[in-house]
């Protein structure tokens, strides 16, 4: 898998990568954040989103029963090199050449809307499965308007660990079958369920706006 990764996305980003420098004599992106605060925003903001808009809206997507079997017996044998690749090398390259070479790209031609939009719709399309596309494509929403904000791929990438360290957490320690099918009667009943819904907006809102303040760098 690292090695597919690499041939898939780290090589060709940085044919990419060296060539726009080459050509433009200087960095697209940055690697550093100017605010250092705004780095538990985005970690909360990221938690928050997924408990109580992802998670809810992906649970009303109904998945086959051997699609369903599968994913969950992927996640469950990930041993602790998966667990790297998960955490770490997936979102840090996905990230470079999403956000760092074609969102980028992207923002130079066109509006930040679209641009993102766009970028998000790919990400979403390139990991060829249409019942996680919410997620994927909310992960990519968020993590590019923070790009857009910033100017840095660090807080994307951050993002993306986030995404991916809640959903091993999911697989690992809860009843991932209850959570993808029945939401609120793993959260146990409607009340708990409306709480936690509210909570976690309340809370994303909260992130959002102060990440809008505090994290331009543009």
């Amino acid at each position: 898998m690292l090695i597919t990764e690499f041939l898939n996305i780290a090589i060709p980003f940085g044919v990419v990568f060296l060539s726009l420098k080459k050509r433009s004599k200087e960095n697209s992106f940055s690697w550093s954040v100017n605010n250092k605060r705004i780095i538990p925003f985005v970690v909360l903001g990221t938690i928050t989103l997924i408990i109580g808009i992802i998670q809810p809206l992906q649970s009303l997507i109904p998945k086959p029963d051997q699609m369903e079997k599968l994913l969950n017996n992927m996640g469950s044998q990930i041993d602790f090199w998966g667990f790297v690749l998960m955490v770490t090398v997936f979102p840090i390259l996905e990230e470079l050449l999403f956000r760092g070479i074609m969102l980028d790209g992207l923002l130079k031609r066109y509006s930040p809307l679209k641009s993102i939009l766009v970028s998000s719709l790919l990400f979403g399309f390139i990991h060829l499965n249409p019942w996680d596309f919410m997620n994927v494509f909310a992960l990519g929403l968020f993590s590019g308007w923070i790009y857009y904000k910033t100017n840095s791929v660090l807080p994307s990438i951050l993002v993306h660990i986030t995404m991916n360290l809640c959903a091993y957490i999911k697989t690992v320690l809860f009843d991932i079958d209850l959570i993808n099918k029945d939401m609120v009667k793993f959260c146990g009943g409607i009340a708990n369920f409306s709480i936690m819904i509210l909570g976690s907006f309340f809370i994303f809102s909260i992130c959002v706006a102060y990440l809008r303040i505090k994290a331009i760098d543009r």
